[in-house]
């Protein structure tokens, strides 16, 4: 399951958007994010995690998940393993156009996860629930970056 959405705001921008899961809140309205400290060592070792809980809206509903974030491409993408409703793995990555930034952003099932109706399910309502909240950066970016360049009365 492949998801894209064109993103008028430089590539550089939308990933940090994106990987910053501790903003999320900040465009993304109905989102709480936090630190998952679950498994630090030491307090030292804690500020390197990228281990966060989210919530996001979907509806009527909200998608409680866990996200670990790994596979790091710098302005180029992220993955995550994403536990809790649902256990599967997402693929973000962006691609750089004359107009703008294609973000793209794949559905992964989990080799240790449940199969059958109920985990298509959930995966599902996660998917959904990263496209809206991809709709949301994209409004928000695209709003910052129209207050920027003076195009907004």
């Amino acid at each position: 399951m492949t998801d894209a959405l064109l993103v008028r705001a430089p590539v550089g921008v939308v990933y940090r958007t994106l990987t910053d899961l501790d903003g999320w809140p900040r465009w993304l309205p109905g989102c709480r994010a936090s630190r998952d400290m679950d498994g630090a060592r030491d307090v030292g070792q804690a500020h390197q995690m990228d281990r966060h809980r989210l919530v996001i809206p979907l509806g009527l509903r909200r998608s409680r998940i866990r996200v670990e974030s790994y596979g790091w491409r710098h302005d180029q993408g992220v993955r995550w393993e994403v536990s809790g409703t649902v256990r599967l793995s997402t693929e973000w990555w962006l691609e750089q156009r004359p107009e703008g930034t294609v973000v793209h952003h794949v559905v992964h099932p989990s080799a240790t996860g449940t199969v059958g109706r109920r985990a298509a399910r959930r995966a599902l309502r996660h998917r959904r629930s990263m496209v809206l909240a991809m709709q949301a950066m994209k409004d928000h970016l695209e709003l910052a970056v129209a207050v920027a360049a003076g195009r907004v009365p």
